[in-house]
């Protein structure tokens, strides 16, 4: 079984954010916690790729940036499967267009992420 304290809060500041754009249900309490693992690193994606299609210009490569740190330390500490679920993710959730997201909900949830993972400036 994963383990990854790191990226538990994180998960759930995205959740946030996924669950505002209707990404999918939830899985029950006693699910395999690989599974919600996955589901997690997904919605992580998700979230963070959201973020991407609603900003533009500089904002957009910062983010970009960012998101690839965040990578580098998925496939670190939990190895290439969750990091390509999480890269995925991410760029499905780039294509969607902006206009379909809720983009201040999204922003919300990336400070929140940025915060945990170390990446927000002081």
């Amino acid at each position: 079984m994963l383990r990854l304290p790191l990226f538990a809060l994180a998960f759930g500041l995205a959740a946030t954010a996924a669950a505002a754009q209707d990404t999918g249900a939830t899985a029950p309490p006693d699910a395999d916690p690989d599974a919600a693992l996955r589901d997690q690193t997904r919605s992580l994606g998700l979230s963070v790729g959201n973020h991407y299609a609603c900003v533009e210009g500089p904002a957009r490569d910062a983010l970009q940036e960012d998101t690839l740190v965040i990578f580098d330390l998925i496939l670190k500490d939990v190895g290439s499967d969750l990091a390509f679920i999480y890269a995925a993710s991410a760029g499905y959730g780039a294509s969607l267009p902006a206009g379909e997201l809720d983009c201040e909900k999204l922003a919300e949830s990336w400070s929140k992420i940025k915060t945990h993972f170390g990446l927000a400036e002081e």
